[in-house]
């Protein structure tokens, strides 16, 4: 059983952050000569949107070293789709995904009617309970090319020692129906018919470099009352990356989870998951809206407490 067939959900982007992406579109020729284009361009304009910086030449060095040029592409009807690039973290990925074959415009949203993806082999053997998967396409815009833009996001709950960047996997991507509206509609409308298969090997050329922290204790905290409790939990097998955060806990954990770099600025994580193992453990990983270079973690927040990573 592929890891993704265990637990998975799609997404759609909000309708703020699809109006912010559109805004933030109309620079896209600014953004491409300072950033290079590509991933960089998305990854910059949500590392803006998040602490109103840009992007630091370490960042960009990362960025660069975990992103995998592609060139991919698949046509059926008038449509073209091209997978331009992937970058790929220890438990997520983001691929770019550029389709051609119809004008295309900033003022509506774009996207596809069904998104599949599995990772085979299995990067690990999960149970039903453990493994969760979440993975869906966020609207970039149209370029300068008039290509449009999207960007497939994909995440797994992985154990600590597994990663999709390990080397032997590939991303199995099924894309059907391109659809088009306006933002925010119920029911966007097939602009092209048409499905568009992808099977990419991963071959990023090492393992993300991972700090390790043995065991911390940090602040429970309840979703039932949103509030955090005086009883504090025990983490174990803390690995911190990149692109985000794994570790087990001996009980309910929070999801407030952020890195601090050295600077000072507050990294958030975009989301993740876990779940219950048969041991009663359970499993948490958390991704960070923008890879960073781990070396520039000064400190974990949980809350209002910090973990210093050394």
């Amino acid at each position: 059983m592929n890891l993704s067939e265990k637990r998975s959900r799609r997404f759609r982007p909000a309708r703020v952050a699809a109006v912010v992406a559109v805004a933030a579109v109309l620079s896209i020729t600014a953004m491409a000569a300072a950033f290079g284009g590509g991933m960089l361009d998305w990854f910059g304009r949500e590392w803006d949107s998040w602490t109103g910086q840009s992007l630091g030449e370490s960042q960009v060095e990362t960025i660069q070293r975990l992103t995998q040029p592609v060139g991919e592409s698949t046509t059926d009807g008038d449509i073209t789709v091209t997978v331009d690039s992937i970058t790929m973290g220890t438990d997520n990925l983001w691929a770019l995904l550029k389709v051609s074959g119809m004008e295309f415009s900033n003022r509506e949203e774009y996207g596809f009617a069904d998104v599949s993806v599995e990772i085979t082999p299995d990067p690990a053997d999960l149970s039903a309970d453990a493994g969760v998967v979440s993975y869906g396409t966020q609207l970039m815009g149209v370029d300068e090319n008039g290509n449009l833009n999207l960007v497939l996001e994909y995440f797994a709950t992985l154990p600590t020692d597994a990663q999709l960047s390990a080397g032997g996997c590939t991303l199995e991507l099924t894309l059907t129906g391109l659809t088009e509206g306006e933002y925010g509609s119920a029911e966007p409308e097939t602009a092209a018919e048409g499905t568009w298969r992808f099977s990419i090997p991963l071959t990023v050329e090492s393992r993300s470099p991972v700090v390790a922290i043995e065991k911390a204790e940090v602040p429970s905290w309840s979703p039932a009352t949103d509030e955090y409790s005086s009883e504090p939990v025990t983490l174990t097998d803390i690995q911190i990356s990149d692109t985000g955060i794994r570790f087990r806990a001996a009980g309910e954990f929070i999801s407030d989870v952020s890195a601090v770099l050295k600077d000072g600025t507050e990294v958030r994580n975009s989301g993740g998951g876990g779940g219950v193992e048969e041991d009663g453990t359970y499993t948490f990983s958390y991704t960070w809206v923008v890879p960073v270079n781990v070396e520039d973690i000064a400190a974990l927040r949980f809350g209002e407490t910090e973990i210093p990573v050394e």
